[in-house]
């Protein structure tokens, strides 16, 4: 399985490339919906980093494919636009399981 990396800026992108992750840069909101669409159809991406910007874009998409799908995982990266907050996996662990880690 292999990462796939959508975002909104050229420095996290060449930053994760760097890292041997591959992705799309984008600001366009019907871009990101069907870059997102098309990673999460394929069968060799298991997990698809977005950055909170653009999550923001597509929130109900992404929160209703979340509770659809186990795989690929949907992680949100912050970014420089960001305010600080986000869903991370363990916010997601402990409102699912009622544990803080």
């Amino acid at each position: 399985m292999r990462l796939y990396l959508i975002c909104d800026n050229e420095d996290t992108a060449l930053g994760m490339r760097l890292a041997g992750i591959e992705g799309t840069v984008t600001e366009n909101k019907d871009e990101v919906h069907e870059l997102f669409e098309k990673a999460a159809q394929d069968s060799d991406i298991g997990i698809i980093l977005i950055n909170q910007t653009l999550v923001s874009l597509c929130s109900d998409e992404i929160s209703a494919f979340r509770k659809a799908h186990s795989l690929p995982l949907i992680i949100e990266i912050p970014d420089r636009h960001s305010d600080g907050t986000s869903n991370s996996i363990a916010d997601y662990v402990s409102e699912a399981i009622g544990i803080k880690i």
